[in-house]
């Protein structure tokens, strides 16, 4: 079958933070935790209860890969800090917003993308981005600043699908986006189990890129490629089919 259609994963594939999420951590919690405008709960008593709420997310979605909800998130740590429920509840949104947009400020492109893009869409290749993110326009915002917006014809984000890959659905979302099937599409990205597991059961051919990149490549049993940069994806696709 003649591939049609490449699925890009976003983060450690086309772009990256710099520095990484967890170096600024805490001064991304603190800015959040700035915006609380009602009764006073100190950022020292909010943080464990915002671990909390994040620990018990991400226990959930361990178990059925459902999205994160954000404004869930730290509307109830602020719940566990005996706050107003309205109150709480109506930050909850707000609370989100600033956490992800501190976030795009940190996102920087990976591995030289635009090039690579433009080859395949030269080729005719169908192209989306399919990312476990909570926030389409923080990656919206960020692919076009860095000029490589364009190059995508769909942006298939876990908040909008409602589950997290490895889950089949944000595969058959993508190639559902695009107007082609499981089998005319390859998936590209960095997670082993996300990207290169997750999309073989689903159907798809898959190309793994280490990151950070390595050369020689590793190998993976389930990635048909494993390739050392982008710029090597426009060779190998004509292998795949």
């Amino acid at each position: 079958m003649t591939l049609k259609a490449v699925l890009f994963d976003a983060f450690g594939t086309v772009i990256h933070p710099e520095p990484d999420w967890e170096a600024l951590r805490q001064e991304c919690l603190a800015v959040v935790h700035g915006t609380w405008t009602g009764p006073a709960v100190p950022f020292a008593r909010w943080l464990p209860a915002y671990e909390e709420a994040r620990a018990a997310q991400h226990a959930e979605a361990d178990r059925g890969l459902r999205e994160f909800d954000f404004a869930e998130r730290f509307a109830q740590s602020m719940l566990l800090c005996g706050a107003p429920r309205r109150e709480a509840l109506a930050w909850g949104p707000r609370a989100a917003e600033k956490y992800h947009r501190f976030q795009q400020g940190l996102i920087h492109a990976y591995d030289q993308p635009g090039p690579t893009l433009q080859r395949l869409r030269d080729a005719g290749y169908r192209i989306a981005l399919v990312s476990n993110y909570a926030h389409t326009g923080v990656l919206h915002d960020a692919l076009t600043r860095l000029g490589i917006r364009h190059h995508f014809d769909a942006l298939v984000v876990s908040i909008d699908v409602g589950y997290l890959k490895p889950h089949p659905r944000m595969f058959e979302a993508a190639v559902e986006a695009l107007g082609v099937r499981k089998d005319e599409a390859v998936m590209v990205g960095n997670d082993p189990e996300c990207d290169v597991s997750g999309a073989k059961r689903a159907g798809l051919k898959t190309i793994w890129t280490p990151y950070p990149r390595a050369s020689p490549a590793p190998t993976h049993p389930d990635a048909d490629v494993v390739v050392e940069r982008l710029s090597d994806i426009p060779d190998v696709l004509p292998k795949l089919g």
